[in-house]
């Protein structure tokens, strides 16, 4: 109850959800907002990393942004995992990793460094969807060099998507249902 009125579903859920996208920004704990999204929507699959994290909390973005700055030059350095060969360009990939060397902005392409501009753009921006999508398209190494970085990337993607998802149902215009069949005379 609100100032005595009953609150009914229809005015909770947006209540629910606006709580549920706060606490995800600010990286507070959110068990009770999806406490009260079960309770309004039993049916809700949740992911397991948002149930996970619920007495904790996502990293916060702001704070996950730096955090993966300061871990660009590990990540950089993974893609020296591998040898070509050619001892002149291991020699160059080594001090261009060594250096943490990467384009200022970001850049087209498939190499690892075009990879990590478009990802650190994304984390900037917290376009966490196109940076989980990024993060797979690193080699092995670079992935595990971003460590914890990487899995919480992922469970703020999965927030996203759980939001928009959740979102885009309740905005849907419900089907109109058939008209009552006319009796014939």
């Amino acid at each position: 109850t609100l100032g005595g009125a009953e609150i009914g579903p229809a005015v909770r859920l947006p209540l629910v959800l606006s709580g549920l996208e706060s606490a995800f920004a600010n990286g507070r704990p959110y068990e009770t907002e999806l406490e009260s999204l079960v309770a309004l929507l039993p049916d809700l699959a949740v992911p397991a990393a948002l149930t996970g994290n619920a007495a904790t909390g996502l990293a916060r973005p702001d704070a996950l942004a730096l955090r993966f700055e300061a871990a660009i030059p590990d990540i950089l350095a993974g893609r020296t995992g591998e040898s070509t060969g050619d001892w002149a360009q291991d020699a160059v990939e080594w001090a261009k990793a060594l250096l943490a060397l990467r384009p200022a902005e970001e850049t087209e392409g498939s190499t690892p460094e075009a990879i990590v501009s478009r990802l650190e753009a994304a984390v900037k921006r917290q376009d966490f969807e196109a940076a989980a999508a990024l993060l797979g398209e690193l080699p092995e190494p670079m992935r595990l060099a971003a460590g914890d970085i990487g899995a919480d990337i992922l469970a703020l993607a999965q927030a996203s998507r759980f939001v928009s998802g959740l979102r885009a149902q309740a905005l849907a215009t419900p089907e109109p249902a058939e008209p009552p069949a006319e009796a014939s005379n």
